[in-house]
């Protein structure tokens, strides 16, 4: 599980804070007007993790809930486990274990934090290569080190929060997705949801 853990915080950090080149403008700008008004993110997810090393697939699903500067991801398969960034701070907690295990989460060792989903998309330009693929996806190369990052692709699709994917593909083959459903903004998420 822990390996799901590195996954969704290498899959999320990068993704989320950044803007495009004129290619790319028609998504980028849909996915840019959506920041504009949320202050809080709620939804499920499913992630297909393929680790390419060991020729398995991976599979798990949960809900999230993303707050300006905060954020809960709680597994519900294949093993229940909650994840929270609150803080500064990452606690994780695994079902039928007591101990929550703590660190610093600090933004600049996951690259760009997924806590910035709703600080906007900044500027992806400084930060990546965009490339418009179709009518509805982008993919960001890194343009500089940013860990094991190669590629990430993000989907949009129809709804008040157009992401509906984003896949991951880091240096060594391996390849992240996570499927975003049922997304609802602005529900008003109150603090006591980011505590394990």
């Amino acid at each position: 599980m822990r390996r799901f853990t590195l996954f969704f915080l290498v899959a999320f950090c990068p993704l989320l804070t950044s803007a495009g080149v004129a290619a790319a403008e028609p998504v980028i700008d849909t996915i840019k007007r959506s920041y504009e008004s949320i202050r809080d993110l709620q939804g499920g997810f499913r992630q297909e993790s393929v680790i390419k090393e060991l020729g398995e697939t991976k599979k798990a699903s949960g809900r999230f809930f993303i707050k300006k500067g905060k954020m809960r991801w709680e597994y519900a398969e294949p093993e229940k486990q909650t994840i929270v960034v609150s803080g500064g701070e990452m606690l994780v907690k695994q079902a039928g274990n007591a101990e929550i295990m703590r660190g610093k989460f600090d933004a600049a060792a996951y690259g760009q934090t997924p806590l910035a989903l709703l600080s906007g998309l900044g500027d992806v330009e400084r930060d990546f290569h965009v490339k418009q693929e179709g009518a509805s996806a982008i993919v960001l190369a890194p343009k500089a080190d940013m860990g094991v990052v190669r590629t990430i692709r993000i989907e949009i699709g129809r709804g008040a929060f157009p992401v509906k994917t984003l896949r991951l593909t880091d240096i060594y083959g391996n390849i992240n997705l996570f499927a975003l459903e049922g997304v609802k903004i602005n529900k008003g998420i109150g603090d006591e949801v980011f505590v394990p």
